[in-house]
């Protein structure tokens, strides 16, 4: 539900007022913010049919490079009988490779059982939804900026990710996170608009507006994907040309492609920020619109026959969705005065790092190659100068000597990638990074970089500020005081002492409450700092157990062959004994038969040997 601020606006309270209309919560102007962490997911696509067919080929048995277990990813070296070579610990580790396909088990991770994997919808629900529940879409009608970013090489999954399949011949449950966004948006925007049309006073309703633009960054040249007056045809040849088989005009069909492209440029706003000169902003009214919208952006977008994939992505996508919410506040002969707030949804399908390849895309990749190290430049510097500041804060809290420590450059300005993406990575968004992986073995090297880098893009933090446009309530309140202080002047110049006591007595309210804050922060830090040692202590509890479990199965089971080979041998030895019993007792009874035979064959020869004497 949604409410209205006060009729009279006060320069020094202004409110955005979120609940319901009997339980308001009111943010005054200077506590519009947030402080906040990227948040990155590591995602394991399945194997492409591209793999598949040829580990079918090679007679090589399905093996995943990439083993997860509850937040932790472990990259496997093939090299190395699979054995895991670090452990990366992301806001979630998501498994996304389905039962169909049937994976041998790795020789460290044989119990490590799969029963669940993460489709398209969870991996939506996942990235667009903090711990409070609060979605993407919920903070851009709170006027807050938010950015999804797709990192990870060559056929990562990155498009399947962000775009997936949203074509009305395709089932709802493979689109991927943007047209679930646009879908979520104009759902909500929707009961907004019920909302709105049910309130008596017209002046107190927000008309919203949503409007959409879509650019990607390729060959380190911007241009506007919607742009009317594309010329696709022209603009699809010089880029088939510029992804020739190489030779000697290579050269020349990259100029070409250039050529072809209108490019745009890169502004900077004060108060906005980074922003696409001269693109078309196009008006959405519905989740259809938006389809369309983002069919015809894609139609235009960079794709080309790579090494790795039969349609991979050379360039890099940003698809941008922005809430505008207005109010009519006052008329007069000036002008209107109106209150506006907007919120912007960024979401960016970065192109695939890739090593090697042929002459046919060789400028692309250094293109592409170039923009990545300079977003991992600037995300290092900021590490760095985020690490620094805290550094100084800690020693100044504690009382010791503040070091006077040169905070680094941060390098905006190396990359067109990085000059339009310095609010959603460095200053005034919620930013997510999905770090997408491949499970070939074929590039170990490449998803292990992915992985280190994520792992450091996982300690920067942001400041989120709402997007209040307050030029119309600043003029309205600035009338509204000074004839205030007009009345002042005239008739209660005696009230300056009690003035002064009162700022004196907010003073020291806002040296309290900073004192407060700053020992909550402490406290958050000591249990942060604590939760991250209990989450590595049972990591590297459950990896020893995993190897003690391992090892007494691997002794049980040659003790109880030992046992088994003893009992075998015993009882070919009992059956032995057995039969040379029955041989000694055939052999005593036919020596008794003998013995009788030679008693009778005595007995006659001494008969007879009588008869003869006789």
């Amino acid at each position: 539900m949604y409410n209205d601020d006060a009729e009279e606006v006060d320069m020094t309270n202004i409110h955005l007022k979120v609940g319901e209309d009997n339980d308001e919560l009111l943010l005054p102007v200077e506590r519009r913010a947030a402080i906040t962490q990227f948040r990155v997911f590591a995602r394991l696509r399945p194997f492409i049919p591209e793999e598949l067919e040829h580990i079918g080929k090679t007679n090589k048995e399905l093996m995943s490079t990439i083993e997860m277990k509850d937040n932790s990813t472990f990259p496997l070296d093939p090299t190395k009988n699979w054995k895991p070579s670090h452990e990366f610990v992301f806001d979630r580790s998501l498994w996304s490779i389905p039962p169909t396909q049937v994976l041998k088990p790795t020789p460290h991770f044989y119990d490590n059982k799969k029963d669940h994997w993460v489709d398209q919808e969870e991996m939506y629900k996942i990235a667009t939804h903090d711990d409070l529940g609060m979605s993407m879409v919920d903070n851009a009608f709170l006027a807050m900026n938010s950015c999804v970013l797709a990192y990870g090489q060559t056929s990562s999954g990155k498009t399947y990710t962000m775009m997936g399949r949203y074509g009305l011949e395709h089932p709802p449950e493979m689109r991927g996170i943007i047209p679930r966004v646009c879908d979520e948006l104009f759902q909500k925007v929707r009961e907004r608009r019920e909302y709105e049309a049910k309130k008596e006073d017209a002046s107190k309703r927000w008309q919203l507006s949503v409007d959409v633009t879509f650019v990607e960054i390729y060959l380190e040249k911007v241009r506007d994907l919607l742009d009317p007056d594309l010329k696709h045809r022209a603009q699809k040849q010089a880029v088939r040309a510029a992804q020739g088989h190489g030779g000697a005009n290579e050269a020349g069909n990259i100029k070409e492609a250039l050529a072809a492209m209108k490019e745009a440029r890169v502004r900077r706003d004060p108060v906005t920020g980074p922003f696409v000169e001269g693109i078309k902003h196009v008006p959405v009214q519905s989740w259809q619109d938006c389809v369309r919208v983002l069919e015809q952006g894609s139609q235009h977008r960079t794709t080309a026959v790579t090494s790795v994939h039969d349609n991979s992505s050379r360039s890099h996508a940003i698809f941008t969705v922005t809430l505008i919410q207005k109010r009519l506040l006052k008329r007069d002969r000036q002008g209107d005065v109106y209150d506006t707030k907007s919120g912007r949804i960024n979401l960016v399908d970065l192109a695939g790092s890739e090593r090697g390849g042929g002459t046919s895309y060789v400028h692309e990749s250094a293109a592409i190659n170039k923009s990545l190290m300079a977003l991992r430049r600037v995300i290092d510097s900021l590490v760095e100068r985020q690490e620094k500041i805290f550094e100084q804060q800690a020693a100044e809290l504690e009382g010791r000597h503040v070091p006077n420590l040169k905070l680094p450059h941060i390098p905006y300005m190396d990359s067109v990638l990085t000059q339009l993406l310095e609010d959603s990575i460095g200053g005034n968004a919620k930013t997510v990074m999905i770090s997408n992986l491949t499970p070939y073995w074929e590039f170990y090297e490449e998803t292990l970089r992915t992985l280190e880098w994520s792992q450091k893009a996982k300690r920067l933090v942001t400041v989120v500020r709402t997007n209040i446009d307050e030029s119309g309530l600043v003029k309205n309140a600035l009338k509204s005081q000074l004839g205030r202080m007009d009345a002042d002047l005239r008739n209660q110049k005696a009230s300056v002492d009690s003035l002064k006591e009162e700022l004196d007595r907010r003073q020291k309210m806002i040296d309290t409450l900073q004192d407060k804050s700053e020992k909550t922060r402490q406290k958050i830090d000591a249990l942060n700092q604590e939760y991250a040692d209990c989450r590595a202590q049972r990591a590297a509890t459950t990896i020893q157990l995993a190897f003690y479990l391992w090892n007494f199965r691997r002794v049980r089971e040659r003790r109880r062959k030992a046992v088994s080979e003893a009992e075998s041998a015993s009882a070919a030895a009992k059956k032995e004994l057995r039969a040379m019993e029955d041989k000694c007792e055939s052999l005593e009874e036919a020596l008794r038969r003998h013995n009788i035979t030679m008693g009778r064959i005595k007995k006659k020869a001494d008969e007879v040997a009588s008869s003869t004497d006789a």
